[in-house]
């Protein structure tokens, strides 16, 4: 059995919901499994900065063009950063010979992953900016998710 190393309000799930066409476009923000709130990573870190989000409208089952859609959970459109390198992105070989600097990641966001085709951790998501290859990385969707937040987030504490 694995050991937990950090409790549970340091955990967060990255689950996404997709559509009935097999893309995504929603983003998951927490759910409720046997009584117990379980809250999405994007959600975690937002929540870091100020109180959890409520102005957003929330995907329900007949919400805009999603009629009887699956609705379990909290879930909200996703609305990726418009540019078409929203991120920055280091390798671990970069990491590894020392490239990476301080100020390349101090006071910011920073998501680890893997982006291997060999791990498939893709989704298809048609609506991300420039996209001409609908497969996104996972860790992608997640910085896609946490940026939303955390924009939103930082601009409720202004």
């Amino acid at each position: 059995m694995a050991k937990t190393i950090v409790g549970p309000e340091q955990q967060g799930f990255v689950d996404t919901p997709l559509d009935p066409d097999g893309n995504l476009r929603r983003i998951l923000l927490g759910v409720n499994e046997s009584s117990q709130d379980r809250i999405s990573l994007p959600m975690q870190l937002a929540s870091t900065i100020s109180e959890p989000l409520t102005s957003y409208p929330f995907v329900e089952t007949h919400f805009g063009a999603y009629q009887g859609i699956d609705d379990g959970g909290d879930q909200i459109m996703l609305h990726p950063r418009n540019h078409p390198h929203p991120f920055q992105v280091f390798s671990l070989q970069s990491v590894q010979q020392g490239k990476l600097k301080r100020s390349d990641i101090q006071g910011k966001v920073v998501l680890i992953g893997l982006t291997a085709v060999s791990i498939k951790d893709t989704v298809n998501s048609m609506t991300l900016w420039n996209q001409t290859d609908s497969q996104v990385n996972g860790v992608e969707v997640q910085a896609h998710a946490v940026s939303q937040l955390v924009s939103a987030a930082i601009d409720l504490v202004r």
